[in-house]
């Protein structure tokens, strides 16, 4: 396992990544049956007992392969944060729509031990200490051959239709972004999310793209060390509606996707014909 020499270098995991390729498919069945302990997928030809999760185990490690398979597409050094604490990992959550449980903690622990994730773990020095941050993963050089060979592509991974596009947030905590919290849906929520379905299938109908770049990726003007830049894909035009302090009244505006607000702005967002 290499080690992760940079683990500010990095974004949070994606928990709506998915497809129904049948390679993908191939892919998670070699790492389920070969990479992991019985102690995880059980024993052959027995039910697991007790309640069964929403989304299976095995599907859950597709979504986190599938998110591995992205950042690596992106950038080899890339890492994604993932908490490792099971009170993070809410499997009802109305911003959780796959529904990945805490699960993924062992699965992830798994995969370390197997020598498919380098593993970084996280760290915490107190409420607001700037050296805080989750555990950072990233696909190792064994799981980065895995899909070298793969028989799937980028296009053939997108992101679950059933993604919340109305959030409520908390207020900030020591300058970072409030934590998303749970709401009741009211005719009010429903009309907005209908009428952001219908931004979102048009903009999934567009080719958005600037015809000026030589591949689909700009920096940021204001980039620091660590600072990811603009990548521009089908799986970022996405609009939602973000409200703050836990208020309604409170912004709400519309997020548009930074990939689409750079396009309109340097280029154009062009119908398919």
């Amino acid at each position: 396992m290499a080690e992760i020499s940079n683990p500010r270098y990095s974004r949070p995991i994606d928990v709506h990544r998915w497809s129904d390729h049948p390679e993908v498919k191939a892919l998670v069945e070699e790492i389920w049956q070969d990479y992991l302990p019985w102690q995880i997928t059980g024993k052959q030809g027995e039910r697991r007992p007790g309640p069964q999760p929403k989304t299976s185990f095995k599907n859950q490690l597709r979504v986190l392969i599938l998110d591995l398979y992205v950042a690596w597409l992106e950038d080899p050094e890339l890492s994604i944060g993932m908490s490792m604490s099971p009170n993070e990992w809410n499997a009802n959550s109305r911003y959780n729509a796959l529904h990945l449980s805490k699960k993924l903690i062992p699965i992830t622990e798994a995969l370390s031990i197997a020598g498919l994730v380098d593993l970084a773990k996280g760290s915490y020095a107190g409420p607001g200490a700037k050296s805080n941050r989750t555990t950072r993963i990233r696909a190792s050089e064994g799981l980065q051959n895995m899909f070298r060979d793969a028989k799937f592509q980028r296009d053939d991974v997108h992101r679950f239709d059933g993604q919340e596009v109305i959030i409520l947030r908390d207020e900030k905590v020591a300058g970072k972004v409030g934590k998303e919290v749970e709401y009741t849906d009211t005719p009010n929520t429903n009309a907005m999310r209908s009428e952001l379905k219908s931004y979102n299938d048009l903009l999934a109908a567009s080719f958005i793209d600037i015809a000026t770049l030589q591949e689909p990726i700009i920096p940021r003007e204001d980039a620091v060390d660590g600072s990811l830049p603009v990548r521009i894909h089908p799986d970022h035009a996405r609009l939602r509606r973000v409200f703050s302090r836990k208020d309604w009244s409170m912004n709400g505006r519309g997020d548009v996707p930074v990939d689409v607000e750079v396009c309109l702005k340097g280029g154009v967002a062009f119908p398919e014909p």
